[in-house]
């Protein structure tokens, strides 16, 4: 545990410095959200920059469920929103680390994995938002095959779809559905696998 405490301080500290130098080179928009369910809290910052080849977006977050899970993950990726309008989409990796239970909270695990990532969002025109205030639907996915991971982990998947309320012009609220399922193995335990569905719901600035 104390091996994960440094850990991810170590990954707090240097998504701080790459927001820093970011915002000093070439910032556009920054903004920084925490989403919570039941027993789900998610904290998470991003930079984002509007490029001669698109959108570059850098930033992280910690994902903490109750003592069931402990995740700091950070991420880079490319958008555009030239294909039509009101439609962005992604492409980008997405690393994380952090510390797994077991669901019948036996053992553990400690969950290394780099993934591909791929989100699109759309803003909904009138003909599906009658309300006055722009609302956003997204998807998005990641995936780590086994030659992309390290530790204990065998692979993993996240699966994620939810709407965002733009209340104010630089703030929204999300609603958010999230499935992950974690694979592992390990020499005292063999194959296990963890797998979760959540519903979030946060509030997003952006500056």
């Amino acid at each position: 545990m104390k091996k994960i405490r440094c850990t991810m301080k170590k990954i707090a500290i240097s998504v701080v410095v790459f927001l820093c130098l970011s915002g000093n080179a070439f910032s556009e928009t920054l903004q920084f959200g925490i989403v919570a369910s039941g027993d789900v809290v998610v904290a998470n910052v991003e930079v984002q920059s509007r490029q001669t080849y698109g959108i570059l977006a850098g930033g992280g977050g910690i994902s903490f469920a109750n003592g069931d899970y402990t995740i700091g993950e950070a991420m880079v990726a490319l958008r555009s929103d030239r294909l039509l309008p009101g439609l962005r989409y992604g492409l980008g990796f997405k690393g994380y680390y952090g510390s797994v239970d077991e669901e019948g909270g036996n053992y553990d695990g400690i969950f290394a994995a780099l993934g591909f990532m791929v989100d699109v969002d759309y803003e909904l025109t009138s003909a599906f938002n009658p309300v006055e205030v722009p609302i956003e639907a997204y998807v998005g996915l990641c995936y780590a095959p086994s030659p992309l991971v390290l530790e204990d982990t065998e692979q993993y998947q996240e699966y994620k779809g939810g709407l965002r309320f733009y209340l104010l012009e630089s703030a929204f609220i999300s609603v958010e559905c999230k499935y992950r399922k974690f694979n592992f193995k390990d020499t005292d335990h063999g194959e296990w696998d963890r797998d979760d569905t959540i519903v979030t719901a946060g509030l997003t600035l952006r500056l």
